[in-house]
């Protein structure tokens, strides 16, 4: 079964906002290019505007889409590499609150340019991976193995079908 992943209202103006910023700042490198009588501006405009494309690549590409569920299985599904996880692998699920998560803060991940996804931390739950879209219905899976994944599914029964399958 697929539980959908909306985008909630920050993700879309943050990630409208970067669209803006970095679009403003790759016409700026353009008019540079077009006017450039030397090398190194060619390089350097050419250069800002792969590493302006780049970053909103890469942000596409590892943001979370929607997750899926079958028999064995809790996918979460990216436009590449997505992350599969073995239902046996999986000690407990529970719905967390934003007081939960209070004091979270990102140390190598997203926070609103498609989603917020990567490697977070609080005091509280300690290290997470998010593959979050949105900021409510936050889901906490807790591994086997001590990892913590964070998901925000539009439909919060993920959670109850999840610790159905998982017992």
């Amino acid at each position: 079964m697929i539980y959908k992943a909306s985008k909630d209202n920050v993700v879309k103006i943050v990630t409208a906002l970067v669209f803006v910023l970095f679009g403003f700042i790759a016409q700026q490198n353009v008019r540079d290019l077009i006017t450039a009588t030397d090398l190194t501006t060619v390089v350097i405009n050419c250069s800002v505007l792969l590493f302006l494309i780049a970053i909103i690549f890469v942000c596409y590409i590892l943001s979370p889409r929607y997750y899926q569920l079958d028999e064995t299985t809790l996918t979460i599904n990216k436009a590449i590499k997505s992350r599969k996880l073995l239902l046996r692998e999986i000690s407990d699920v529970k719905l967390i609150t934003k007081e939960d998560l209070k004091g979270t803060y990102r140390t190598f991940g997203v926070g609103g340019l498609f989603g917020y996804y990567g490697k977070f931390r609080n005091q509280h739950l300690g290290a997470m991976t998010w593959y979050a879209t949105q900021n409510k219905n936050y889901l906490l899976l807790v591994l086997k193995s001590g990892d913590k994944i964070v998901l925000t599914p539009d439909d919060i029964q993920l959670v109850n079908v999840l610790k159905q399958k998982i017992v």
